[in-house]
């Protein structure tokens, strides 16, 4: 019984190994290269980005203050100033301790 089985075994293992062939050079196709970039030219969402600036800190413990550069958030606020929106890093919900306004960011 054990004989056969060890064939039966074997069997499914060079299987398996000939489909593990099969899909490497088949998933390995050049002919199918993405030229440029592929968001170019796409809308940014909501018409706010961030800046190329990095935060400041650019590393910081739970419950430290981080600074964030971002554009086009003035059009997010109520008429008594307050924001209109919510900040999420990694799911998590960030308040917002103060927003500072320049003009050649907003």
């Amino acid at each position: 019984m054990k004989a056969y089985q060890y064939e039966i075994e074997s069997r499914l293992i060079k299987m398996l190994m000939c489909l593990c062939v099969v899909l490497s050079f088949a998933g390995c196709n050049s002919d199918e290269e993405i030229e440029g970039d592929p968001y170019a030219g796409g809308k940014e969402p909501y018409g706010i980005r961030f800046l190329v600036d990095a935060p400041s800190p650019d590393r910081a413990y739970p419950g430290e203050l981080v600074t964030y550069k971002a554009k086009g958030l003035s059009k997010w606020f109520n008429q008594q100033g307050k924001p209109d929106f919510s900040f999420f890093i990694v799911n998590n919900h960030r308040g917002m301790s103060k927003m500072k306004i320049k003009s050649n960011y907003v």
